[in-house]
């Protein structure tokens, strides 16, 4: 992976959230919730182990997770455009976040997706406001 273009592209997916409509920025939630479903259903890609914990020396390591916190933002401010635009631009990124948090591990021990996102949010405040 290129991680200068990673870390510019999240950059970007990060001034489009913040500034964007509803519909871009549905747009960029698939976008980042496809880009991670394909890395952690990829075999070929490292995944940290529970029990190594998180070494964010890595590369890999500090790109997904700067992937997890604008996902996590995402969660919290998704409430707020049920109210303002049609339910059609927001029903796909909750469908593919719900995919996302439910993959499985490669092994047991592997870090899945809910774990990640529990760094950013661990009481899961985006799910009481979804509810």
């Amino acid at each position: 992976e290129d991680y200068d273009c990673a870390e510019e592209a999240l950059t970007l997916h990060a001034k489009l959230f913040s500034s964007g409509t509803a519909q871009s920025t549905g747009e960029l939630a698939l976008s980042l919730t496809g880009h991670l479903i394909q890395h952690f259903q990829s075999t070929a890609t490292y995944h940290s182990m529970v029990t190594a914990g998180i070494d964010t020396a890595q590369r890999n390591t500090r790109c997904i997770l700067r992937r997890f916190m604008l996902l996590s933002m995402f969660q919290h401010d998704i409430p707020s455009f049920w109210i303002r635009c049609p339910a059609r631009f927001m029903t796909m990124p909750i469908q593919q976040t719900i995919q996302l948090l439910s993959l499985p591990g490669i092994t047991g021990d592997a870090m899945r997706p809910i774990h990640y996102l529990s760094l950013y949010d661990h009481r899961a405040l985006w799910f009481r406001k979804w509810t």
